[in-house]
């Protein structure tokens, strides 16, 4: 997993890296983090969890952008399968605001839209033990815009997603309920 996010960040870095700035209009950024209060799986305590965010926006208004992306995010299962991992993958939409303070470096964050993400159940090996579909929830975020040079940003920030399903283990149907602040930083690069 850490070779495609690296071949991916060359690769968007490679083919951003000698285009104007003058419209800055597209951007995209890849973000990682900690979920430390992931949630709950049949009323049991999913623990630390840890994933990954890739977006593309489109700048709409002079500081406001729509945004697309994919996210990834594995958890622990708690006492419900003791050899098993939780994981949470799918879509995001939404709207992006992103403002400088001063004339500075410096600027703020707020994000917020919906996402669409399913719950692989997981074994031991690998395999997966039950898939709960995809489903809608929703996400909001907010966070710091620290400009590094040319078009790109650094973006420590919080944020909250908040999805809810139903997987099986061993015939007996749980909820899964993921909510709570994740401890972010992204990069992100505009084109």
């Amino acid at each position: 997993m850490t070779r495609l996010v690296t071949i991916l960040l060359v690769a968007l870095a490679g083919i951003t890296a000698g285009q104007s700035h003058a419209s800055d209009r597209w951007s995209w950024e890849l973000r990682t983090g900690l979920d430390p209060v992931a949630g709950d799986l049949g009323g049991s305590d999913l623990g630390t969890g840890a994933g990954f965010e890739a977006t593309l926006a489109y700048r709409i208004q002079p500081h406001l952008a729509a945004y697309a992306g994919w996210g990834w995010h594995h958890f622990g299962t708690g006492d419900r399968l003791t050899d098993g991992s939780l994981e949470q993958t799918g879509y995001s939409f939404g709207l992006q605001f992103v403002h400088p303070v001063g004339g500075g470096r410096l600027g703020y964050f707020v994000r917020g839209g919906a996402v669409l993400r399913h719950f692989e159940l997981e074994n031991a090996d690998g395999d997966v033990v039950d898939d709960s579909g995809h489903g809608w929830g929703w996400e909001l975020g907010a966070g710091l815009d620290i400009a590094l040079g040319g078009a790109w940003s650094l973006r420590p920030g919080l944020t909250y997603r908040s999805l809810a399903r139903d997987v099986t283990i061993e015939g007996e149907g749980l909820g899964v309920e993921v909510g709570g602040v994740d401890l972010e930083i992204g990069l992100a690069r505009s084109f």
